[in-house]
């Protein structure tokens, strides 16, 4: 059994949309069997899962891998967000970053966001969404619950809208 076999298996079976679920995939992951990547993300999409790159912009992977493979989102490494808004060249890059990703149809989340002036940052390039002690620190699964219950937004919980929302 595959990984999009087993994963709608676990769906089917607690009755799970997979519309709901987003899975993550490192780009070193992606990078290191490409067609195995390709067929797997593939798999996932076909069932309306979900599923972004994680740590862009950090390994070695190639532009053009991003048009083979079948995603819904990246997201920016924090290395990249750290240096926003004082740093020209991390900000030509992060710029660049999401205006690809944007004429790619892709939605892009930027982690690792702490200060408020990376988010304003982020705001000004239009990145979607983002993510990072800003919003909340690393929680135990009951506070994580306790948190989830007054911060949910429709069905997206874990990061936050840059567009849509004045923090």
């Amino acid at each position: 059994m595959g990984l999009a076999e087993a994963i709608d298996t676990k769906l089917r079976r607690h009755r799970v949309p997979a519309t709901l679920l987003e899975i993550e995939i490192t780009e070193s992951a992606a990078t290191k069997d490409l067609g195995l990547a390709v067929k797997s993300v593939r798999a996932l999409r076909d069932l309306g899962i979900k599923v972004s790159v994680d740590d862009f912009g950090t390994g070695y992977s190639n532009l053009g891998q991003l048009q083979r493979l079948a995603l819904t989102a990246i997201k920016i490494d924090r290395s990249l967000v750290a240096s926003l808004p004082d740093c020209p060249r991390a900000a030509a890059i992060v710029h660049a970053t999401v205006n690809l990703a944007h004429r790619l149809g892709l939605k892009v989340v930027a982690e690792g966001v702490e200060t408020r002036a990376q988010l304003g940052a982020l705001r000004s390039i239009q990145c979607d969404e983002a993510q990072g002690f800003l919003f909340c620190k690393p929680l135990s699964a009951e506070r994580f619950l306790a948190w989830a219950r007054t911060h949910r937004s429709g069905d997206r919980i874990l990061t936050h809208p840059v567009r849509e929302r004045a923090l």
